[in-house]
């Protein structure tokens, strides 16, 4: 039986809506912001919705304090079907505790499954990011998981952190990281990043995000080692363009891709990366001699 998808961008006609009856929700208040009080009325509504399966909601821009994050985190506990979520706040003026209190009750949607949780240009500070993870870890079934971390404050360090409270999770085999335009700077961010993955052996999609952080030839080669030791991957997709990689760094990658041993589908982005024309064959001659790969995309 197909559910039934119902949207809205303005308040007051989802709140005037079969709210019983919403089963797949979208709720986009992109162009019509919100404020608190706003939200705190948002929050009711889907306190009706009994029968809500999967719930996305755009906040973008929106203000949000303490007090009616809690109510719609309590409100979210309540939708005791809800098995996708998709949240984002970016660019709201709410601070590290009320998205760490928000994540707390989400944790608590013990049918959870998917989450999806946009947070860019909010100045996410490692600790931050690493008190998120230890949270959404507790969720007792979730399959999958995607971060967006955009334009925030976050290294090495920070990724480190968040990827080990997550890589023991027992369930989760889905992770999609996006840390375009961090702050990749110091010596040993990679060699952090690199020995995280390490851990994230149980994983079989990893879709991973490092445009623009500052990453050298070095920095590839512990990439492309660190995800040969995640002996269950089947699927990953790896942006890396706005670098410093070159051809070198490029061919030590692959290299250590080439010993992903249940790899089949790659999706590679290393455009911007002072690797010239006539050097991008070499690259996909590595790439091709990959034994169980069957899809290949790059952009180089």
């Amino acid at each position: 039986m197909d559910l039934q998808k119902s949207s809205f961008i303005n308040l007051e006609d989802f709140i005037n809506s079969s709210l019983g009856s919403h089963q797949i929700l979208v709720i986009d208040f992109s162009q019509n912001k919100i404020d608190s009080q706003g939200l705190i009325s948002l929050a009711q509504a889907l306190e009706k919705c009994t029968k809500l399966s999967s719930l996305e909601i755009i906040l973008y821009q929106s203000k949000i304090n303490a007090q009616s994050a809690t109510i719609l985190g309590s409100a979210l506990i309540n939708c005791n079907e809800l098995s996708n979520l998709e949240i984002n706040l970016s660019e709201t003026q709410i601070d590290a505790q009320v998205i760490l209190g928000l994540c707390n009750s989400i944790s608590q949607c013990v049918k959870l499954q998917s989450l999806y949780l946009t947070l860019c240009e909010i100045k996410v500070s490692n600790q931050d990011v690493e008190n998120v993870g230890v949270v959404l870890s507790k969720i007792p079934n979730l399959l999958s998981l995607t971060l967006f971390l955009q334009r925030n404050q976050i290294n090495g360090k920070g990724i480190c952190g968040l990827m080990s409270t997550l890589s023991n999770y027992p369930t989760l085999y889905k992770l999609k990281l996006d840390f375009w335009q961090n702050q990749f700077n110091e010596q040993d961010d990679a060699q952090y990043l690199g020995l995280t993955l390490e851990k994230l052996s149980k994983l079989k999609i990893l879709k991973l995000n490092l445009n623009e952080n500052n990453l050298n030839s070095d920095d590839a080669q512990i990439l492309g080692n660190s995800l040969a030791k995640c002996t269950n991957l089947f699927q990953l997709n790896l942006y890396l363009s706005y670098n410093n990689i070159g051809i070198e760094g490029a061919q030590k990658l692959c290299f250590g891709l080439s010993k992903c041993i249940k790899l089949q589908k790659l999706k590679l982005r290393l455009h911007t990366n002072d690797i010239l024309q006539e050097q991008k064959y070499l690259i996909r001659q590595k790439v091709w001699k990959f034994k169980r790969l069957v899809a290949y995309k790059e952009c180089l």
